[in-house]
């Protein structure tokens, strides 16, 4: 139905209008490496992190339509997001690490 395209046109220029502050990026990275990144750096991370929260939006919607649930998406559907996002090995980061070393 055109609501739906709509809806998401809409969404889809506010993402292309959006953006993470570089000053921000050069901020968390100095803080977690101690290294200051260079202004490509930033860039890149800034783009990088834009795409991964469009993603976690999209499943999170995606959760939301399933459950039958409507209006702004609720932590609980981004928590649920994140997990499903997870378990299919699409956020490269995982609750359960798997010790390199074998016990005797």
């Amino acid at each position: 139905s055109s609501g739906i395209n709509a809806e998401y046109g809409d969404r889809y220029e506010a993402f292309r209008r959006s953006k993470f502050p570089q000053s921000m990026m050069r901020k968390l990275v100095h803080g977690m490496t101690g290294v200051s990144p260079s202004v490509n750096c930033c860039i890149a991370l800034c783009g990088i992190a834009k795409v991964l929260v469009g993603q976690i939006v999209e499943e999170s919607l995606d959760v939301q339509e399933q459950l039958k649930e409507t209006g702004p998406i609720h932590p609980k559907q981004i928590r649920d997001a994140t997990r499903r996002m997870r378990n299919k090995g699409l956020l490269g980061i995982s609750r359960h690490r798997k010790s390199k070393l074998k016990r005797l």
